[in-house]
């Protein structure tokens, strides 16, 4: 038979649906061979990752479509995005038009494109099908678009099923006001206290060790300290990833100077021959003028780039987060390995722009505690709230976390709601849970193997640890790890009022709390 005269015939029995125009086929001499679903392949999406804090942007999808019948449906060629639990939603068509970012016209190769919100740190996963007019449908083909980093949080873990506890740490030794508790990373066998006085405090790392004794001592620099003005002092420490070689160690502290104060980022150096770091041996990279004695939080540490990063919380004035004239408000960015005091990274985003070289990211309120996870290298940051939401954010380069704009997500009601460019948390949290949250870390030691890709953080009034993971449909979930300060107040290990979550440097988690003690999280077995 005519090939062609059976593909118009099988044609018209599909618009028709006439069992009789089929019955006919069959009897003009030979079988009715079954049509062949459409085959795709050489599938191409540009970008697979896009950048967050960008608001809504385009990706273009191209794939050879082949069907030997000759019968392909050009209208039947779909993304669907992929929604566990939920029917598959149509978000796009594909077409070999020659127009709309398709190169030529009928030559077998579809393209369309999607828009995709690049606010929010995620993974968009969707599928393209075809169909031929005789409803024979192709194996469809899976693409994923990435908003963001690869998180590498856990996703095989039932957290509620750990059993999980506190125990004091070093409970021979007694502090003053510690507010960081570090490692240097080529030393294991000690341990180091940064208190708000200015002191740093260093002894063995062993269980019943009794001894300690001054590391650095710039209680003469550091502003005097009250119990009202309890974000000031010395406030983060940062070990060079070289100190055994180098002897350098950064401090973030408040000093006043011509009865302003002022945040320093200060370089001390350690002599070879000399156990103790002198304070003499300052240089002071960075000074930033603080409008008040509130939200001076900060952090400090070393980046997988071997870059200094550090967070300044925006002074107390909430409008100095979005002035990229002022470091106020901003993740800072800086080169140390250097002749120089430091240099800018030739990536910083600010460089040669409007604004200040040294900032990387901007729109912070107070961002106390933040962390690099060793294993992807994400930053994870947690930034104080103002009245009523605390947020987890996802730190990028050029990012802006939107304070004053948005307080959480919500329009904080200080400037204009623009957010198409913001970057949105990966977690929001009212204070009816806490009030001000700390930042924590991504477990990945080796003694507690089921939190492995868990973030763990607390907050400074509900207490506790709770860990970040995603469930199966990929969304973050949070589980409490160990109970807060309203369950038992009378029980040591939950009266605890978490300044600041540490790492060894095994990776295993540690935590600073206001009563002046250390903890260690544990097996419960």
């Amino acid at each position: 038979m005519n090939k062609l005269f059976l593909r118009v015939l099988t044609h018209f029995a599909y618009l028709t649906g006439g069992l009789t125009a089929m019955v006919l086929v069959m009897h003009l001499g030979e079988p009715f061979v079954k049509a062949e679903p459409p085959v795709l392949s050489n599938l191409v999406v540009k970008p697979d990752i896009i950048a967050l804090g960008v608001g809504e942007q385009q990706v273009t999808i191209s794939i050879q479509v082949e069907d030997k019948d000759n019968n392909l449906n050009p209208n039947a060629i779909k993304i669907k995005k992929l929604r566990v639990g939920k029917k598959n939603r149509t978000v796009g068509f594909l077409n070999d038009n020659g127009e709309e970012g398709d190169l030529l016209r009928n030559d077998g190769v579809f393209t369309g494109r999607i828009l995709l919100d690049a606010n929010i740190p995620r993974e968009h996963k969707f599928k393209i099908k075809a169909k031929d007019f005789l409803k024979e449908k192709s194996v469809s083909v899976e693409f994923s678009v990435l908003a963001g980093p690869v998180l590498g949080l856990s996703s095989s873990t039932d957290l509620k099923e750990l059993d999980l506890k506190i125990v004091r740490v070093f409970s021979g030794l007694r502090f003053s006001d510690p507010v960081d508790f570090l490692q240097d990373p080529d030393d294991d066998e000690h341990w180091y206290v940064v208190e708000r006085n200015g002191i740093i405090k260093v002894f063995d790392n062993t269980a019943n060790v009794m001894e300690m004794r001054k590391f650095l001592d710039i209680t003469k620099f550091v502003e005097p300290l009250s119990e009202l003005n309890i974000e000031l002092g010395m406030l983060s420490a940062a070990f060079h990833p070289q100190f055994s070689e180098n002897g350098e160690i950064y401090i973030y502290y408040t000093a006043q100077r011509n009865n302003v104060i002022e945040s320093r980022l200060s370089r001390f150096t350690k002599l070879q021959e000399e156990d103790s770091i002198s304070e003499d041996s300052e240089e002071i990279l960075i000074q930033i003028t603080q409008p008040r004695m509130r939200h001076n939080g900060g952090a400090l540490a070393f980046g997988p780039d071997n870059f200094l990063y550090l967070s300044v919380g925006d002074g107390g004035d909430r409008f100095e987060s979005q002035n990229t004239d002022s470091l106020l408000g901003k993740i800072i960015r800086i080169d140390v390995n250097t002749r120089t005091s430091y240099e800018i990274p030739e990536d910083n985003p600010f460089l040669q722009k409007n604004g200040k070289d040294e900032i990387y990211a901007l729109g912070f309120r107070n961002p106390w505690r933040w962390s690099f996870d060793i294993m992807t290298g994400v930053l994870w940051l947690g930034d104080v709230g103002n009245k009523r939401w605390e947020e987890i954010d996802i730190v990028v380069p050029e990012g802006n976390y939107g304070w004053p704009v948005l307080e959480g997500n919500e329009c904080a009601g200080f400037l204009p709601c623009e957010t198409d460019t913001l970057v949105s948390p990966i977690l929001t949290y009212s204070h009816n849970e806490g009030c001000s949250v700390i930042g924590g870390h991504v477990y990945r030691g080796t003694a507690l193997a089921q939190l492995d890709g868990v973030y763990i953080y607390s907050d400074f009034c509900a207490g506790g640890l709770i860990g970040l993971s995603i469930d199966k449909a990929g969304k973050i979930k949070k589980t409490r790890l160990i109970e807060g300060n309203d369950k038992n107040p009378s029980d040591e290990e939950l009266d605890l009022f978490v300044r600041s979550i540490s790492l060894d440097n095994e990776g295993e988690i540690y935590i600073v709390d206001n009563n002046a003690r250390l903890f260690k999280l544990i097996s419960s077995e």
